[in-house]
């Protein structure tokens, strides 16, 4: 990539990927407190249907500009979802009760885990076995909410540590220079396919992400109710 296509890229004005609005007409943001201030009514009319909101971190985080963003969001008329960062050094029965307890009582899209490597802890505070404290949120959280979660992740931390049971959930995929591929190619539910996407309403960057269906479907798949995988 030249210098000038990679300022471009860098400013979101040129992505790797342009999925079209008539194969992925239905597109969110995933925002926390990096994106300061909010402009929510600003954002809802750029073609923005859903919103993310970072919720919670680890064992007793709580993200600062959760309730605001949670609030304004839907004044501005988004669907909205909570989620939370998983950490490699709290207990995952931990972090589903931190989580379960900050989530608004209120209808919602179904609760996310995000499970990714970048902000983890470094591996002398790395509990025993991941994947079963990542087992232990999911079935945690799923008794406490009544609701399905669904996972966001990468293909490096999915090759890690998800396995069978832990992948039969919706998969949330970043994957910023092609569709979804591999293992994931017909199986993902939403698509992160920008971290540099502009959108009104927010200063900088935000990510961008297409759910894999209609509107109606993401209405169908938003109002699920139930406890584990599907």
């Amino acid at each position: 990539m030249g210098a000038f296509a990679f300022a471009e890229f860098r400013a979101g004005k040129l992505w790797l990927n342009m999925p079209s609005r008539s194969a992925y007409p239905v597109r969110g943001i995933d925002v926390s407190h990096h994106q300061g201030r909010i402009r929510w009514k600003l954002v809802a009319q750029d073609q923005v249907q859903f919103a993310y909101i970072k919720a919670t971190e680890g064992g007793d985080f709580v993200d600062p500009d959760f309730k605001r963003n949670w609030t304004e969001a839907a004044e501005a008329g988004l669907l909205r979802g909570a989620y939370h960062f998983f950490t490699l050094c709290r207990s995952g029965v931990e972090q589903a009760r931190h989580f379960a307890k900050t989530l608004p009582q209120e209808p919602q899209l179904p609760p996310v885990v995000d499970l990714e490597f970048t902000g983890n802890c470094n591996e002398s505070q790395k509990v025993e076995d991941p994947t079963k404290e990542i087992e232990d949120f999911l079935t945690t959280l799923e008794s406490l909410t009544g609701r399905k979660t669904a996972i966001y992740t990468t293909y490096d931390f999915s090759r890690t540590y998800l396995n069978d049971r832990t992948f039969a959930r919706d998969i949330w995929i970043r994957d910023v220079a092609f569709e979804p591929r591999g293992a994931f190619q017909n199986h993902f539910t939403i698509w992160q396919y920008t971290m540099y996407a502009r959108v009104q309403g927010v200063r900088g960057r935000v990510d961008m992400n297409a759910f894999h269906g209609s509107m109606d479907d993401f209405k169908s798949w938003a109002n699920q109710p139930g406890p584990g995988p599907h």
